[in-house]
Protein backbone atom coordinates (compact mmCIF):
# COMPACT_ATOMS: atom_id res chain seq x y z
CA UNK A 1 0.00 0.00 0.00
CA UNK A 2 1.37 3.31 -1.00
CA UNK A 3 1.61 6.06 1.70
CA UNK A 4 0.41 9.52 0.83
CA UNK A 5 2.22 12.45 2.39
CA UNK A 6 0.03 15.39 3.41
CA UNK A 7 1.77 18.68 3.09
CA UNK A 8 0.93 21.34 5.73
CA UNK A 9 1.45 25.04 5.38
CA UNK A 10 3.40 26.26 8.49
CA UNK A 11 4.37 29.65 7.17
CA UNK A 12 2.22 31.47 9.85
CA UNK A 13 3.49 29.56 12.88
CA UNK A 14 6.50 31.80 13.43
CA UNK A 15 4.22 34.86 13.56
CA UNK A 16 2.05 33.25 16.23
CA UNK A 17 5.12 32.26 18.26
CA UNK A 18 6.48 35.79 17.97
CA UNK A 19 3.15 37.27 19.13
CA UNK A 20 3.04 34.91 22.12
CA UNK A 21 6.64 35.82 22.96
CA UNK A 22 5.89 39.55 22.82
CA UNK A 23 2.75 39.03 24.92
CA UNK A 24 4.75 37.24 27.61
CA UNK A 25 7.39 39.97 27.53
CA UNK A 26 4.66 42.60 27.87
CA UNK A 27 3.13 40.85 30.86
CA UNK A 28 6.51 40.44 32.56
CA UNK A 29 7.39 44.08 31.85
CA UNK A 30 4.06 45.25 33.24
CA UNK A 31 4.58 43.25 36.43
CA UNK A 32 8.10 44.64 36.84
CA UNK A 33 6.92 48.24 36.29
CA UNK A 34 4.05 47.80 38.75
CA UNK A 35 6.37 46.34 41.38
CA UNK A 36 8.85 49.20 40.88
CA UNK A 37 6.07 51.78 41.15
CA UNK A 38 4.75 50.22 44.37
CA UNK A 39 8.27 50.11 45.80
CA UNK A 40 8.87 53.77 44.90
CA UNK A 41 5.60 54.83 46.52
CA UNK A 42 6.42 52.80 49.64
CA UNK A 43 9.85 54.43 49.85
CA UNK A 44 8.35 57.93 49.47
CA UNK A 45 5.72 57.16 52.12
CA UNK A 46 8.47 56.02 54.48
CA UNK A 47 10.40 59.26 53.91
CA UNK A 48 7.25 61.35 54.47
CA UNK A 49 6.46 59.55 57.72
CA UNK A 50 10.04 59.99 58.90
CA UNK A 51 9.84 63.72 58.22
CA UNK A 52 6.54 63.99 60.08
CA UNK A 53 7.91 62.07 63.05
CA UNK A 54 11.02 64.25 63.13
CA UNK A 55 8.90 67.42 62.95
CA UNK A 56 6.81 66.23 65.91
CA UNK A 57 9.86 65.22 67.95
CA UNK A 58 11.46 68.61 67.34
CA UNK A 59 8.28 70.46 68.31
CA UNK A 60 7.86 68.38 71.48
CA UNK A 61 11.47 69.03 72.50
CA UNK A 62 11.07 72.76 71.91
CA UNK A 63 7.87 72.97 73.97
CA UNK A 64 9.39 70.92 76.80
CA UNK A 65 12.38 73.24 76.88
CA UNK A 66 10.25 76.37 76.94
CA UNK A 67 7.82 75.21 79.58
CA UNK A 68 9.77 73.14 82.04
CA UNK A 69 12.58 71.00 80.79
CA UNK A 70 16.22 71.81 80.23
CA UNK A 71 16.55 75.22 78.64
CA UNK A 72 18.66 75.14 75.49
CA UNK A 73 19.84 78.73 75.84
CA UNK A 74 20.64 79.08 79.51
CA UNK A 75 21.37 75.40 80.22
CA UNK A 76 19.22 75.49 83.33
CA UNK A 77 17.15 72.56 84.49
CA UNK A 78 14.06 74.51 85.46
CA UNK A 79 11.80 77.46 84.73
CA UNK A 80 11.20 79.69 87.76
CA UNK A 81 8.76 82.61 87.80
CA UNK A 82 8.73 84.78 90.94
CA UNK A 83 5.66 86.81 91.91
CA UNK A 84 5.34 89.69 94.38
CA UNK A 85 2.23 91.46 95.74
CA UNK A 86 1.78 95.11 96.65
CA UNK A 87 -0.21 96.36 99.63
CA UNK A 88 -3.39 96.25 97.56
CA UNK A 89 -2.79 92.60 96.72
CA UNK A 90 -1.97 93.35 93.10
CA UNK A 91 0.42 90.76 91.63
CA UNK A 92 3.58 91.73 89.81
CA UNK A 93 6.10 89.47 88.16
CA UNK A 94 9.79 89.70 88.90
CA UNK A 95 11.02 90.11 85.34
CA UNK A 96 14.51 89.06 86.39
CA UNK A 97 13.07 85.64 87.15
CA UNK A 98 12.01 85.36 83.52
CA UNK A 99 15.66 85.51 82.45
CA UNK A 100 15.79 81.76 81.89
CA UNK A 101 13.17 81.99 79.17
CA UNK A 102 14.02 85.30 77.49
CA UNK A 103 13.49 85.01 73.76
CA UNK A 104 10.85 82.31 74.19
CA UNK A 105 7.25 83.13 73.66
CA UNK A 106 5.24 81.63 76.51
CA UNK A 107 6.47 83.05 79.81
CA UNK A 108 5.90 86.78 79.68
CA UNK A 109 4.88 89.12 82.47
CA UNK A 110 1.39 89.71 81.06
CA UNK A 111 0.72 86.04 80.35
CA UNK A 112 1.80 85.12 83.87
CA UNK A 113 -0.70 87.64 85.26
CA UNK A 114 -3.43 86.22 82.98
CA UNK A 115 -2.66 82.70 84.23
CA UNK A 116 -2.90 83.84 87.85
CA UNK A 117 -6.19 85.62 87.12
CA UNK A 118 -7.66 82.43 85.60
CA UNK A 119 -6.38 80.45 88.57
CA UNK A 120 -8.11 82.85 90.99
CA UNK A 121 -11.41 82.04 89.25
CA UNK A 122 -10.69 78.30 89.29
CA UNK A 123 -10.44 78.19 85.50
CA UNK A 124 -7.97 76.79 83.01
CA UNK A 125 -5.83 79.18 81.03
CA UNK A 126 -5.87 78.00 77.41
CA UNK A 127 -3.69 79.18 74.56
CA UNK A 128 -4.60 77.91 71.09
CA UNK A 129 -7.85 76.31 72.15
CA UNK A 130 -9.58 76.13 68.75
CA UNK A 131 -8.62 75.01 65.27
CA UNK A 132 -8.68 78.62 64.05
CA UNK A 133 -6.09 79.92 66.52
CA UNK A 134 -3.77 77.01 67.25
CA UNK A 135 -0.18 77.66 68.12
CA UNK A 136 1.89 77.05 65.02
CA UNK A 137 5.37 75.58 65.18
CA UNK A 138 6.57 76.08 61.64
CA UNK A 139 10.05 74.69 60.99
CA UNK A 140 12.45 76.98 59.08
CA UNK A 141 12.94 76.40 55.37
CA UNK A 142 16.44 75.04 55.91
CA UNK A 143 14.92 72.19 57.95
CA UNK A 144 14.15 70.37 54.72
CA UNK A 145 10.42 70.91 54.30
CA UNK A 146 9.28 69.51 57.63
CA UNK A 147 5.55 69.62 58.28
CA UNK A 148 4.14 72.37 60.54
CA UNK A 149 2.97 71.27 63.98
CA UNK A 150 -0.12 72.69 65.70
CA UNK A 151 -0.36 73.12 69.46
CA UNK A 152 -2.64 73.95 72.35
CA UNK A 153 -1.37 74.82 75.86
CA UNK A 154 -3.56 74.45 78.94
CA UNK A 155 -2.55 75.62 82.42
CA UNK A 156 -4.93 74.25 85.07
CA UNK A 157 -5.74 75.97 88.41
CA UNK A 158 -2.94 73.96 90.04
CA UNK A 159 -0.60 75.52 87.45
CA UNK A 160 0.20 72.17 85.85
CA UNK A 161 0.69 72.43 82.10
CA UNK A 162 -0.64 70.18 79.36
CA UNK A 163 0.47 70.67 75.77
CA UNK A 164 -1.27 68.92 72.89
CA UNK A 165 0.60 68.70 69.59
CA UNK A 166 -0.67 67.45 66.26
CA UNK A 167 0.09 67.61 62.55
CA UNK A 168 -3.60 68.40 62.08
CA UNK A 169 -5.06 71.72 63.29
CA UNK A 170 -8.31 69.97 64.26
CA UNK A 171 -6.37 67.42 66.35
CA UNK A 172 -7.95 64.49 64.52
CA UNK A 173 -7.53 61.25 66.47
CA UNK A 174 -6.16 59.42 63.41
CA UNK A 175 -3.46 62.01 62.72
CA UNK A 176 -0.06 60.28 63.09
CA UNK A 177 2.23 61.15 65.97
CA UNK A 178 -0.27 63.13 68.09
CA UNK A 179 1.67 64.00 71.23
CA UNK A 180 0.79 65.19 74.73
CA UNK A 181 3.32 66.91 77.01
CA UNK A 182 2.59 67.14 80.74
CA UNK A 183 4.61 69.46 82.97
CA UNK A 184 3.99 69.37 86.72
CA UNK A 185 4.23 72.59 88.70
CA UNK A 186 5.90 72.95 92.09
CA UNK A 187 4.42 76.19 93.49
CA UNK A 188 5.46 78.11 96.59
CA UNK A 189 2.87 80.03 98.65
CA UNK A 190 3.04 82.86 101.17
CA UNK A 191 1.24 82.85 104.52
CA UNK A 192 -1.89 84.16 102.83
CA UNK A 193 -2.01 81.25 100.42
CA UNK A 194 -0.90 83.33 97.44
CA UNK A 195 1.48 81.90 94.85
CA UNK A 196 4.91 83.50 95.12
CA UNK A 197 6.98 81.14 92.96
CA UNK A 198 5.96 79.04 89.96
CA UNK A 199 8.56 76.40 89.18
CA UNK A 200 8.79 73.68 86.56
CA UNK A 201 11.67 71.24 86.54
CA UNK A 202 12.67 67.87 85.15
CA UNK A 203 9.19 66.39 85.59
CA UNK A 204 8.16 66.76 81.97
CA UNK A 205 6.37 63.75 80.47
CA UNK A 206 5.99 63.36 76.72
CA UNK A 207 3.48 60.80 75.50
CA UNK A 208 2.77 59.87 71.90
CA UNK A 209 -0.83 58.93 71.18
CA UNK A 210 -1.32 56.00 68.83
CA UNK A 211 -3.48 56.83 65.81
CA UNK A 212 -6.99 55.36 65.92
Amino acid sequence: MKRVRILRDTSGASIVIALVFFLICGIVGSVVMTAASVQAKAAQTHVDLQQKEYAMQSAAKLMAQQLGGEDAVWEEKSVVVKIAYDTAGEASVDTNSLRSVIGQNFWTEQRTKDILAARAEGKDYVLGGSASNRLLIDPPSEAGGLAPVYGCITVDPDLNITVELSLDSAFAADSPYNTTISVQCTPTFDNQGRVTVIEYGDNTVVKKTEAA
